[in-house]
């Protein structure tokens, strides 16, 4: 070839350079511009000094609005030949207003002063400055030749006042004893103002009872003033004030008063009956609702109706409402329909769930509420479940999610799911329990639970108060892995910038196919900005069966906003998948490349040139960001060493896209060293541009022809499944074309999979690496082999791996129980296997059945180790579902978890209540006290204990009352009654939670007497009083009759003695032990005679006809010394007679029989030892036939 001197290449170069020069000449720019220092501008203005300055002064800080604002203005160390300027005037602090109110020139002297004054009418006049309401400050200034040499402003002031007081609420009426939120607000007032905002409580009677308050320089301040409930327990007007004080002075005062009242008995509560926990849509909803501790003097109004659990409150039209006054108690039924629809005149309780509110109300106040317990009427709620796919291969994990929708609120609703394996067994299941309106639950279906092929279901059920209402169900199919299981996708895009306008192509392609298998390729552009995309859509698909390789090209056309047709100005990457059934075997992606606007980047070209071995070089020329339509000149040469040009190519572009590529290939090249020049510029532009780029290699002498092709590979084993291999080839003869093929074999031979292509050598050495996937654990070999299809060179070689199980994944086991103390609970985490020493992280969370995060933790875990496990405890847990659930992650994947659910009961409050009196019979008017006991009490809860006295189904609102305590098992209460009249009464005690609920009540009934009636009390007597209760000795009795009064005998005994015979009036000494007394009387005349025997503790009478006999037992302590008195008295109707038995018993006595006569004089006292009584305590015994009354001991 014949070398041509550089004729065109070299001009353009130099004028390329010349350009190039001329570019970077520095610029030089001179305005004769230099800035003076002062002393160089009064040198320069010729004046003497050059520290003048001015001042104001003589103002105050605040002013009120219609006053005069007087301010003094001065200018000092002037210079008497200079001509100044002076200027003063006011700013809005406010809202930045600011006019010149007056200046003055100034010469001849060295100082000057003046002063100025403004109105401070609330207005603006065209001719004269006004400072109205707002702050101030004067500014001012000194200047010459328009040079200002001083400025400054002077110290902010006041001009009237500002401000506006907001107190809340504004006047309400309160109960005794409640609490009243409140609050001061001030706005609108002046900013960097000195201000102060107070607040004040006054009781009725005028006094302080709260007050408080804050400086505060800013235009608003808020200040809360609640007065505390303990300060409102006297009925009357309380008065709220508010005051605002702008730099000290008061400005504004705003009051509010609270209308403090006490209506009823301050006692009342409200009752509603019980609710079943459901209706059927159709019944009818029933309810008593009663108002009890009410003040007979006082109007009250009851309301009720159906309200939402979620909201609550009676709405302004309730269901039912009546007034009531003069009683104590009232009670009223109620029904609702339960007709699925509305009614303008009665409230119907559609489907939903519902609460019965009663509230009760006094002078506007509301006294007492309370609610049922949420029941349901009908049924309600909504289901759906899905999964992520329809189809799974075998061993795969993912995560259904279920949703209820449309639920009743406050009721006790439940899903529960089924996951069941083709044979119908139920490989998984849950019940999660909640009370809200919806619910949402996902749940890891893990690869164990998907481990063979067939349709799996999953069933969801949705339950209310424990009766299926909607079930839903979704199948999934489980199948084998289709295709090869080393399919790979790739994708590529030519350039990595393209210009708008340029069409963007893509090579998308599919290897390591089963020709037998039918797959999907589809691939869609992807802007870079979905980084971590969860959902992209393909925008071409294609369908392939029945070859082992795939490719396709494709493209996109460019524009500045894009469209369904066009890619914008972005930064993309072309994005393929390839599946089978629906399951992704393979992915791929190409390197991003920028769509770009045709200005945004200059024009450039690239040019990457090759030597080798032989007599052929290569080199590519790439242009970027060239503008699409416009026409190019493209010139590449080559030259040698020496600089001569020894070929070249010449043609034209017409740009149909922004970037593009020639590949140029110069043939019949002597071994030397060679440079590729190249040169590429518009010849159609409005606005010429071009680039110039080389690259230089080196061409070696050809190795003989009969070099030796020498191969080898290279394999590498692995834990997991996935092996790799390199097979290098070296001398190869660089031209000719070679068949290179990798064949994987087992241990047996057998080639499990194989990839091959054709390579033309455009050097002698090459290598090339491949991943074989989806390795069993085992021994595999590679065989790989070069073969030149030009001559008879080649080569192969063999290399074997092993690859390994990985370890066993850590596992995750979790066990939660509530425990029997009550609101507690305790957990226990396990972590098992995983691979060893590496570092794992366990956390868990426990959360309430709604979602609410309740606690969490987290903890490091190494695998290979001993087993690990956690203990965990709660307290104060309130009463519901909760789940405890525990991952395991390695980094941020995960890799296990499991979780455990638990209920905590609502444990019943307990509790007893019991009333306790001295006696059952009291006197009228004379006080006793009742005793109030609570025992069986649970310490956290709050009780209410209510007490009343009753008088004929009539409270009595005197003797009722209340308490309230917490923190104790028992209580005791003591309340003192006095001043009641003559009646059968009964005192009930109510214990109740702080819901409201009753707990426990008692009641005792009594009876108060009379006042003592003085009479004749004896029956006998002709003036017998039946109603007086003090015999006065004014008994008349009838002449005595003729009938033969009885005949009556008197014996004492013991068991170990024989008795004796008594006269009617006798003394007698008694050993120590037990004594027999019994009297026996009879009457002739056959008479029904009376027979009483009396002692100090008891009485004994016994009624007979002809006869009759009574007795008691006398038990005598040892060493005891006294008497004691025994009477007895007898009458048949005619005759009535009475004998004192005066017993004394002597110090020492012991037992035997005793009949002497009486030893002492009767009185009482003595030596040491227990006092004498009658054997048993109240009860009644039987001797010889006659009925004994064994009275209690006495001291």
């Amino acid at each position: 070839m014949a070398k041509v001197k550089q004729l065109f290449f070299t001009p353009i170069l130099m004028v390329l350079v010349m350009v190039l020069a001329s570019a970077i000449v520095p610029f030089t720019i001179d305005n004769q511009e230099y800035v003076l220092t002062d002393s160089e501008q009064a040198s320069s203005s010729s004046r003497v000094t050059g520290n003048e300055s001015a001042l104001v002064w003589g103002y105050s800080s605040t002013y009120t609005a219609g006053s005069t604002v007087y301010a003094n203005i001065s200018a000092s160390y002037l210079d008497s030949n200079t001509i100044y300027t002076l200027e003063w005037g006011a700013r809005d602090q406010m809202g930045g207003y600011y006019r010149i109110a007056n200046s003055v020139n100034i010469t001849n002297v060295t100082s000057y002063s003046t002063s100025h004054s403004w109105s401070t009418i609330n207005s603006t006049n065209s001719s004269q400055q006004n400072l109205w309401n707002s702050t101030w400050k004067i500014e001012f200034s000194l200047t010459t030749s328009n040079i200002t040499l001083f400025s400054n402003q002077t110290t902010m002031f006041v001009v009237g006042s500002r401000g506006t007081l907001i107190l809340y609420p504004s006047s309400s009426t309160y109960a005794t004893w409640s609490s009243i939120t409140s609050s001061v607000y001030a706005i609108n007032c002046y900013y960097n103002v000195d201000k102060r905002l107070e607040y004040e409580w006054t009781s009725p009677n005028g006094s302080i009872i709260l007050s408080g308050g804050q400086n505060f320089t800013g235009t608003t301040k808020y200040l809360t003033s609640p007065l505390p409930s303990s300060a409102t327990g006297t009925p009357g007007t309380y008065t709220h004030t508010g005051r605002l004080y702008q730099q000290g002075t008061l400005i504004k005062t705003v009051s509010t008063n609270a209308y403090v009242v006490a209506p009823g008995t301050g006692y009342e509560i409200v009752y509603l009956s019980s609710q079943p926990s459901s209706y059927m849509a159709g019944d009818t909803v029933s309810a008593n609702i009663t108002a009890i501790n009410l003040n007979p003097n006082t109007t009250y109004t009851l309301e009720w109706e159906g309200v939402s659990p979620a909201y609550g409150g009676i709405s302004s039209n309730p269901a039912g409402s009546v007034n009531i006054t003069n009683v104590t108690w009232y009670t009223v039924s109620h029904s609702w329909s339960t007709v699925n629809a509305s009614n303008t005149t009665q409230q119907i309780l559609y489907n939903n769930s519902w609460r019965i509110q009663a509230n009760l109300y006094a002078s506007n106040l509301t006294l007492a509420t309370n609610q049922t317990t949420t029941f349901a009427v009908g049924t309600g709620g909504m289901l759906s479940v899905s999964t992520p796919a329809s189809t799974y291969l075998t061993g795969s994990s993912f995560y259904p999610s279920i949703y209820a929708t449309g639920c009743f609120y406050d009721v006790d609703n439940g899903i529960e799911y089924r996951w069941i394996d083709p044979n119908g067994i139920v490989l998984l299941s849950s019940v999660q329990n909640f009370t809200g309106t919806s619910q949402s639950l996902g749940f890891n279906v893990p690869s164990s639970s998907t481990s063979t092929t067939g349709v799996y279901t999953l069933v969801v059920k949705l339950f209310q108060q424990g009766s299926l209402i909607v079930q839903n169900s979704v199948n999934v199919n489980i199948i084998s892995t289709p295709g090869t299981g080393a399919e790979m996708v790739y994708a590529n895009v030519q350039y990595s910038t393209y210009i708008v306008g340029s069409t963007v192509w893509s090579d998308i392609s599919a290897t390591n196919l089963d020709p037998n298998t039918n797959y999907t390729l589809e691939w869609a552009p992807i802007p870079v900005s979905w980084s971590g995309f969860y959902y992209w859509y393909a925008t071409d698909s294609i369908s392939i069966t029945n070859v082992s390789n795939y490719s396709a090209s494709y493209s996109w056309l460019t524009s500045n906003s894009g469209n369904s047709n066009t890619l914008a100005a972005d930064t993309w990457k072309i994005y393929a998948e390839l599946s089978s059934s629906t399951i992704l075997l393979s992915s791929g992606m190409s390197n991003n490349f920028t769509i770009q606007n045709s200005t945004s980047q200059p024009f450039d070209i690239d040019v990457n040139a090759y030597g080798g071995i032989g007599t052929t070089g290569f080199n590519t020329l790439h242009v970027y960001n060239a503008v699409v339509g416009e026409t190019y000149r493209v010139y590449m040469n080559i030259t040698n060493s020496n600089g001569y040009t020894i070929d070249s190519n010449d043609f034209q572009w017409t740009a149909q896209q922004s970037n593009f590529s020639w590949n140029q290939y110069w043939n019949g090249l002597s071994p030397d060293n060679y440079c590729v020049n190249a040169f590429v510029y518009s010849i159609n532009s409005s606005i010429p541009h071009y680039d110039t780029d080389s690259d230089c290699f080196q061409m070696t002498a050809p190795p003989p022809v009969n070099n030796t092709l020498s191969v080898g590979v290279n394999a590498y084993g692995s834990v997991g499944t996935t092996g790799s291999s390199t097979l290098h080839a070296w001398d190869a003869t660089v031209g000719e074309t070679h068949w290179v093929n990798q064949s994987l074999t087992d241990v047996n031979g057998y080639v499990l999979d194989n990839f091959g292509f054709y390579w033309t050598a455009n050097q002698s050495n090459m290598s090339w690496s491949y991943s074989w996937t989806g390795l069993s654990p085992g021994n595999y070999c590679v065989q790989g082999y070069v073969v030149s299809l030009n001559s008879s060179n080649g080569d192969s070689d063999t290399d074997c791996f092993q690859i390994t199980s990985p370890p066993t994944p850590p596992s995750i086991f979790v066990y939660a129980a509530a425990n029997s103390a009550p609101n507690s609970a305790s957990g226990v985490i396990y972590a098992s296997s995983g691979q060893a020493s590496t570092l794992y992280n366990v956390n868990w969370t426990l959360y309430y059945s709604s979602g609410s995060l309740i606690d969490y933790g987290m903890m490091p875990y190494y695998g290979g180790g001993l087993n690990t496990s956690w203990s965990l405890n709660w307290t104060g847990l309130l009463p519901g579902l909760y789940c405890l659930e525990a991952n395991i992650f390695l980094n941020i994947s995960l890799i296990d978890s499991d979780s455990q659910c638990f209920t905590i009961q609502n444990v019943p409050i307990t509790g007893t209540i019991n009333v306790s009196l001295p006696s059952y019979t009291y006197t009228e008017n004379d006080p006793f006290v009742v005793a109030i006991y609570a025992g069986n009490l649970n310490p956290s809860t709050l009780y209410t204990v209510t007490w009343n006295l009753i008088d004929q189904n009539v409270v009595i609102p005197t003797y009722s009352g209340l308490y309230n305590f917490s923190g104790m098992t028992y209580d005791y209460s003591a309340q003192t009654f006095s001043g009641l009249s003559h009646g059968s009464y009964w005192i009930g005690a109510d214990l109740w939670d702080s819901s409201g609920n009753l707990v426990d009540s008692h009641n005792f009934t009594f009876i108060v007497a009379p006042a003592a009636i003085s009479g004749c009390t004896d029956p006998l007597a002709t003036n017998f009083n039946i109603n007086a209760t003090v015999d006065d000795g004014s008994c008349v009795y009838p002449p005595p009759s003729t009938n033969t009064p009885p005949v009556c005998s008197i014996n004492i005994g013991s068991i170990n003695s024989n008795s004796t015979t008594l006269s009617y009036s006798h003394q007698l000494q008694l050993p120590a032990g037990n004594h027999y007394i019994i009297t026996s009387c009879i009457d002739l005349d056959g008479d029904a005679m009376m027979l009483t025997m009396t002692n100090s503790s008891a009485s004994l009478t016994a009624s007979g006809t002809g006869n009759v006999s009574v007795g008691m037992w006398v038990n005598v302590p040892t060493n005891f010394t006294g008497s004691v008195i025994i009477s007895v008295s007898w009458t048949d109707g005619n005759h009535l007679s009475s004998s004192i038995l005066d017993i004394q018993i002597i110090g020492g006595a012991t037992g035997g029989n005793s009949s002497g006569n009486s030893g002492g004089s009767g009185s009482s006292g003595g030596g040491g030892g227990s006092l004498p009584g009658f054997t048993g305590l109240l009860t009644v015994a039987s001797l010889a036939g006659i009925a004994i009354l064994r009275p209690k001991r006495r001291d």
